[in-house]
């Protein structure tokens, strides 16, 4: 158990973290849910390096994170929209 795991410039964490300016925060907590759902204090970190990692578009199945990345699996957490939860 871990809160969060830094591989090179990734750092893969479940709610997103504080990173320098060279790092990528890849997270989840968030799901599906829209953005006036999200605790605050977490919305104030968000930088343009946070991308947020939604398992609802995987159907809860492990992904390679590589192509997870090829496959647009993970975006840019400021500019996710209102989606419906199913």
């Amino acid at each position: 158990m871990c809160d969060q795991i830094t591989l090179g410039k990734y750092v893969l964490s479940h709610k997103p973290v504080i990173i320098r300016e060279d790092q990528i925060n890849i997270h989840g907590h968030f799901h599906n849910m829209s953005q006036d759902h999200w605790e605050p204090e977490l919305k104030a970190i968000l930088t343009q390096n946070h991308y947020l990692f939604s398992l609802e578009k995987t159907k809860y199945a492990p992904v390679n994170l590589e192509n997870a990345i090829s496959n647009n699996l993970v975006q840019k957490t400021l500019d996710v929209k209102i989606r419906i939860i199913k």
